[in-house]
Parts: C-alpha cells; structure tokens; sequence
C-alpha cells in the first residue's frame, strides 16, 4: 500500500531513510481541492438559508462533477407541500436549472427548468463565482409545479451576487 502511495505521489520517500515518508504533492492537492470546497459549502449554507427565509421555498447550491449537478448546500421551505432535497443530491445537468447554469460557463442569465426531471417541480438559478470571475457553483430554489417561482428570481439573483462576493468576486461594475 506504501508503494502505491509512493508511485501516486501522495507520499514522499525521505532520502537516506528508507521507512520514513512525508506527504506528497497529490495530498496536498487534494486538501486543497477540499478546503475550497469546505469553504464554499459553508458560505453556501449561509447563502441558502437567507434565500429559503426570503422567498419560502427550498433553495440549494450545486457544483459541477462530470454530467451532474451535485448539492453542497440546502435550506428547506417551511411550507407543507414544498420540494425535498438532500446533501450530496446529484441531477443529471441537463435536466436541472443547476446544471443549465452549470454548463452555461460565462452567462449570468438565470436558468429555469419545469418539471425535467420528472419531480413536478419548477427550478430557477443563476451562476456563483469564484475570485477568477470562473462559475464554481449555482444556487437556486425549487418549488412543486402548481406554485409561481417568479416571485423568487430576484432572491435567486441576490443571493447567487451575494455568495460570490464572499468567495471573492467583484464584477465589472465594482471594479
């Protein structure tokens, strides 16, 4: 197991000491690939909660992995009849307004989806970015079919401006 680690680079040979090892370049990467992503789930959370409060719908945030939009973050409605979502949730991108926005790389127009994946649900979402300006992440809210969500694109668009200035944007109207 040592020798594969070694061969993968996440552990280091210590010269002239065979049995000593120090953590190797691919750990390193990989922690940071995952502190990035603790801070984001975490300001995304905060992020959601304040969007769920204003508009009372469930609003989540997804990230790109492969073909999926996956949830790092979500607040749920306090209505009766509202839309469930779990932590770790993956949907297909194509068939979710996450994932719309996803894909959609430099737009900041907000996605809407209705009923695509077969939930009776209507989606909307809009980008969240990162210091680069790059979408890292789409927040949105979700709501059965037989609601209005137009009510809740401007808290959608609000809180999507507000979490990527905590992960460092600045548009160019802020210079």
């Amino acid at each position: 197991m040592v020798t594969t680690l070694t061969d993968r680079g996440y552990l280091v040979a210590e010269p002239g000491i065979p049995t000593h090892y120090r953590l190797g370049p691919r750990l390193f990467q990989l922690g940071s690939r995952f502190a990035g992503q603790v801070d984001l789930a975490r300001e995304a959370q905060a992020t959601a909660e304040a969007v769920a409060a204003e508009c009372d719908e469930t609003v989540q945030v997804a990230v790109l992995d492969g073909d999926f939009a996956v949830c790092v973050a979500k607040a749920d409605s306090s209505q009766p009849v509202r839309v469930v979502v779990a932590i770790g949730n993956r949907l297909p991108v194509h068939a979710c307004a996450l994932g719309q926005v996803l894909l959609a790389g430099a737009s900041d127009e907000v996605a809407f989806e209705h009923d695509e994946v077969g939930n009776d649900a209507r989606g909307a979402a809009a980008p969240v970015r990162d210091h680069t300006g790059r979408i890292v992440a789409a927040l949105g809210v979700s709501v059965p079919a037989t609601r209005e969500i137009a009510h809740c694109v401007p808290f959608v668009q609000k809180g999507a401006a507000e979490l990527s200035q905590r992960l460092g944007y600045r548009s160019e109207s802020e210079g």
